[in-house]
């Protein structure tokens, strides 16, 4: 028989074992010969049964499957003097993987040079992956003809960027695989991974100028809120909405409080902004300290947590005395009398309380000057005017401290009685 093309044999195997599968030493022919197919190039595919370990290593005359590719060519694709397989970025960063392309078959140089393509396959949505010859910072497409002689080699690297701060929303893995391929033969070809983390960030600060704020019955408290993105994405932040069940449990509003504040804002990584946080006190609010809980947190992160910042809480403290504006008022019909010397007028004075029950004192500033205690009542009027209180229908003062106790909406009468001197 005559072969069409030159065969050179090679070495399959380098140890000493029966190959031919159960069979009897007289009979050879009842063995099971290996297995032969072609890998759609011009290599092949064999596998046989073996008494070894595919290897000098014997098992007992157990048979093992053994298996080997034969190719005509051989090509590697590999990662460059210290460079890692695994790196890590961030949203909108980008990486780069020092990598060598090597034309590794054995044989004279000219007669064993081989022309290559690189792929790329494995590229996530919104990432982008380019290979680059070192040289010259070309791109390598994967039209690109590599020609390379046997043992020659040729520095390249591989960019990925990972998606922008817009688009990326979770952690997510790249596992990219650079594949050079033989033009000659399909079935020369080497495949090499790289895997690359994109590291996701969500984080929210909440900060206040002043955590403590003093208002009136009836008035507004406002507190300016600092709101900053911590993470690395942009992000959207939530607030408790102060008018449902659930969020005025969360703010811890007093019953009848009322809260503005936005229910949600967006930052990019690293902005901040600034926003009124205004809480109304009803005008029934009895005086005193409460506080109230304004809670944020990332709508981009499932698992909230103070720690890890993806949920944070500012505690608002807010004093609320009695209203002074509108609290005591004073009615009179008249406030114009023409009297004689050493004779008095009388002025009749409503008194009404508003907000909170309490106790009045009473002054009379800009009146005359008050009577020494060395002199008389006669003797001090003979050259000077007086001014006298008279509580007679106003509430009593039981401890003599010239404090009375005045309940809310209801009217007591001061009479307000002055003297003309003689």
């Amino acid at each position: 028989e005559t072969a069409l093309d030159p065969w050179e044999p090679v070495i399959v195997t380098h140890w000493d074992s029966y190959k031919l599968g159960p069979n009897s030493f007289s009979r050879p022919d009842l063995g099971t010969p290996p297995a032969f197919a072609n890998d759609l190039g011009s290599g092949a595919h064999l596998a046989w049964s073996d008494t070894n370990k595919c290897s000098d290593e014997g098992n007992n005359f157990q048979w093992t499957l053994c298996y080997t590719h034969v190719l005509t060519g051989q090509v590697d694709v590999e990662y460059d003097l210290g460079e890692t397989y695994y790196h890590v970025i961030e949203p909108g960063e980008q990486t780069m993987y020092n990598l060598t392309l090597n034309n590794t078959t054995p044989g004279p140089t000219e007669l064993v040079s081989d022309t290559y393509s690189m792929n790329l396959s494995g590229v996530p949505s919104n990432w982008s992956a380019t290979l680059y010859f070192t040289s010259n910072d070309t791109a390598i497409f994967p039209e690109t003809p590599i020609f390379l002689k046997g043992g020659e080699m040729i520095p390249f690297y591989l960019r990925v960027r990972a998606p922008s701060i817009y688009q990326a929303t979770e952690d997510q893995r790249a596992t990219i695989t650079i594949s050079a391929i033989s033009h000659k033969d399909p079935a020369i070809r080497s495949d090499l991974a790289t895997v690359t983390d994109m590291d996701v960030v969500h984080g929210i600060n909440l900060d206040t100028s002043h955590r403590m704020a003093d208002v009136e019955q009836g008035q507004v408290a406002i507190f300016s809120i600092t709101i900053t993105n911590t993470g690395n994405v942009y992000d959207s932040f939530s607030f408790y909405d102060p008018n449902s069940l659930e969020g005025q449990a969360e703010w811890y509003l007093p019953f009848g409080w009322q809260v503005s504040f936005p229910l949600e804002v967006s930052l990019d990584p690293g902005q901040s902004v600034t926003k009124n946080l205004e809480v109304t006190i009803p005008i029934s609010e009895d005086p005193g300290t409460n506080v109230i809980y304004l809670k944020g947190w990332s709508q981009g992160e499932p698992f909230l947590d103070i720690n890890r910042g993806t949920y944070d809480v500012l505690e608002l403290w807010i004093n609320v005395s009695i209203r002074s504006t509108g609290n005591i008022v004073f009615t009179i019909f008249d406030t114009t009398e023409y009297i004689l010397p050493g004779d008095c007028a009388e002025y009749d004075i409503e008194v009404l309380k508003n907000f909170a029950p309490g106790f009045l004192v009473f002054s009379t500033p800009g009146a005359p000057e008050a009577m020494p205690s060395d002199t008389t009542l006669d003797d001090w009027r003979q050259d000077h005017w007086t001014v006298e209180l008279d509580f007679s229908n106003a509430p009593p003062d039981p401890d003599g401290d010239d404090k009375r106790r005045w309940d809310v909406g209801i009217a007591y009468t001061v009479t307000a009685i002055v003297w003309a001197l003689r």
